[in-house]
């Protein structure tokens, strides 16, 4: 067993091909696909393959209808140039001082820009390319965006980073989500599902009359067998009480959430023994929440991760009992904007996590599932000083960047740590979550200026969550009970302020 176990770990670090053999009394399946590789995302009745001429000329057109738009708004964009259109001025663009962090707006940077990197994502890979190929042609087009395409600019270090990156994320995602539905059995919810989730590969299949492989076997829902899935749509009436900074009196909560997650593994969960190799994208989760207090909107959170590559390990007994290993490089991103007490101001968070790893282990015995999981990154994040209002409020404020000064925000560099527990018997489910980001302002490559005696920002965010579900078999319904923890700490120029509130909440999902 010890021989076994380095040579697991062997194939982690070096992601080597793998195989398992049998001792006596372990039962292993045959292999379920070449090589110990998992299938592909995107399937076909016959092979297609990647367009790599119409993927190039789609970035063109992108571009063109950018830069038309860019013209079209002259007045507005004309106020950042700094460089003629000319060969000094890219000559001088192209130098050590020709780039910079920008000082946009927040959506700007976190919204429009993230959408700009999902269509040249979608544009490549629907084409049927690699991811690392998609991904190179989105850093490519949001490159020659920031140098040719707005030429008479600085050009955005941040733009260059969050466009293609985050656009590969939530991209690869929503793709992700597209192809579950295409490969699910031939019902009319899967094909609405699949094209809504997928338009542009769904118009190119459509161009090529290619034809998605569809599963013969499907759960009750006619949703795909392969690997598991979850879909969680949740209602929930609660409380939510501050509990750091202005004390305000316990307020009356309305909380929306949709969860998704996908591990398009064949090998996961199944009986046997042995190591699947994956490299397409095959595990992913989304989580979409919103809440309301009374009337009023009060907070909105996007958070996706994509896990490009990694391995499953497992040694599951035909009676559903063993363990399994899921490792590998973890991409993600999340957008949030939350309201602490009654207050209009918004204290918004942007977080791109690159690059991270992801470890998921399942404990099984039987009908009891015990999964922990940690999920650990490096991040780049953009993110309100929370104590702002107090350092502008000082009779002499310190020196700050000019996106801290104008925006209200600051970028930052950080990590983010995030375990998770949960324990599950048939539909009855007990679990735990924590995610802590710390991060560090960036005071260099000001938009405007060049000094070192900046305010330094220190920002903390910690979320935690527990619940206890539970439902008949027969019915996808959940009754669900939760609590939840957010806390937001700056510090800003020797100026500290906090904020942090607990929610207790009950309702009901509905899960697939």
């Amino acid at each position: 067993m010890s021989l076994r176990i380095v040579q697991l770990w062997l194939c982690v670090i070096f992601l080597l091909p793998c195989s398992a053999r049998a001792q006596a009394g372990e039962v292993v399946l045959p292999p379920l696909t070449a090589a110990g590789v998992a299938r592909p995302s995107f399937e076909y009745t016959s092979p297609q393959p990647p367009d790599y001429l119409r993927a190039s000329l789609e970035q063109v057109v992108l571009l063109g209808l950018g830069f038309a738009q860019y013209a079209a708004n002259h007045d507005l964009n004309s106020v950042d140039w700094d460089f003629t259109y000319s060969w000094t001025g890219l000559r001088d663009k192209l130098s050590p001082r020709g780039y910079s962090f920008d000082s946009n707006g927040f959506d700007t940077n976190f919204i429009r820009h993230p959408a700009a990197g999902t269509t040249y994502y979608w544009a490549a890979r629907s084409n049927r390319l690699s991811i690392l190929e998609a991904l190179a042609a989105a850093f490519v087009s949001s490159t020659l965006w920031e140098y040719i395409g707005e030429l008479r600019e600085l050009a955005s270090i941040n733009d260059i980073l969050v466009t293609p990156v985050t656009g590969m994320v939530l991209g690869e995602l929503t793709l992700q989500l597209g192809a579950f539905f295409d490969r699910s059995c031939d019902v009319a919810s899967n094909r609405v599902l699949g094209a809504l989730l997928g338009p542009i590969k769904t118009l190119h299949d459509l161009m090529d009359g290619a034809t998605p492989l569809r599963e013969e076997r499907c759960d009750r829902y006619g949703l795909s067998k392969r690997g598991e899935h979850r879909f969680a749509m949740s209602i929930a009436a609660g409380v939510v009480s501050s509990v750091a900074g202005p004390r305000v009196a316990a307020r009356a909560l309305t909380r929306l959430e949709l969860h998704t997650q996908i591990l398009a593994l064949e090998s996961y969960g199944s009986p046997g023994e042995g190591v699947l190799h994956f490299m397409d994208g095959n595990v992913s989760e989304l989580k979409l929440s919103g809440s309301f207090v009374a009337s009023d909107w009060n907070d909105f959170t996007l958070r996706a991760t994509v896990m490009p590559l990694g391995l499953h390990y497992r040694a599951i007994s035909p009676d559903a009992r063993g363990y399994e290993l899921l490792f590998g490089l973890l991409l993600g991103t999340e957008y949030s904007v939350h309201r602490f007490g009654p207050t209009r101001r918004n204290d918004r968070y942007f977080e791109l996590d690159v690059p991270g790893v992801g470890l998921h282990y399942r404990r099984l015995w039987g009908e009891v599932k015990l999964a922990l999981e940690v999920q650990a990154h490096a991040v780049f994040v953009g993110i309100d000083a929370l104590a702002l209002p107090d350092v502008r409020a000082l009779p002499a404020p310190p020196a700050l960047p000019t996106v801290t000064r104008a925006e209200g925000y600051s970028y930052a560099l950080g990590v983010r740590i995030e375990p998770r527990a949960s324990l599950q018997y048939r539909n009855f489910e007990l679990g735990l979550l924590l995610a802590a980001v710390r991060a560090s302002a960036i005071t260099v490559n000001d938009r405007f200026e060049e000094r070192s005696d900046y305010a330094r920002d220190n920002e903390r965010r910690t979320l935690a969550s527990v619940w206890l579900s539970g439902g008949p078999d027969s019915w996808p319904v959940r009754l669900t009970v939760q609590g939840i923890w957010l806390e937001r700490w700056g510090k800003l120029g020797g100026v500290s302020g906090q904020r942090a509130e607990l929610t207790a909440a009950g309702g009901v999902s509905a899960v697939f």
